[in-house]
């Protein structure tokens, strides 16, 4: 059963967050530059949604359609990291196709002192 997905923001940045029971995975998927208002809102958005995740739970986030973000965006990100790093799910995979995105983003997990993201351009490389 995959619960109701939930979405913040519009088609020009946001980003919208489900659970799988049955696979025990957050989906997170992010697109466009986010504004500040929709930035406040993502680490508390997902972390609640994680929060009711059966272990162990997994993390995939879509963040093929966002791009490179300002400052608000930077640091709803590495709040987002740090927490679900303490919350220690099985697996955190991120799916970045640019090079922009994906530079920005893993600066932002070493600095949240998370090391244990694996990183992807596409849904067909993920390993099951």
């Amino acid at each position: 059963m995959t619960t109701a997905m939930t979405s913040f923001g519009s088609e020009r940045g946001g980003f919208s967050v489900q659970y799988d029971t049955h696979a025990r995975c957050v989906r997170l998927d992010t697109w466009g530059f986010w504004p500040s208002d929709v930035a406040t809102l993502l680490p508390s958005a997902v972390l609640d949604v994680c929060a009711t995740a059966t272990k162990p739970w997994s993390l995939v986030w879509d963040a093929s359609r966002l791009v490179p973000q300002r400052e608000d965006g930077q640091r709803a990100v590495g709040l987002l990291l740090r927490s679900v790093g303490l919350m220690r799910p099985a697996r955190l995979l991120v799916i970045v196709p640019s090079m922009m995105t994906k530079m920005q983003l893993m600066r932002l997990t070493k600095e949240a002192n998370v090391f244990d993201v694996q990183y992807v351009k596409s849904e067909q490389e993920i390993s099951q």
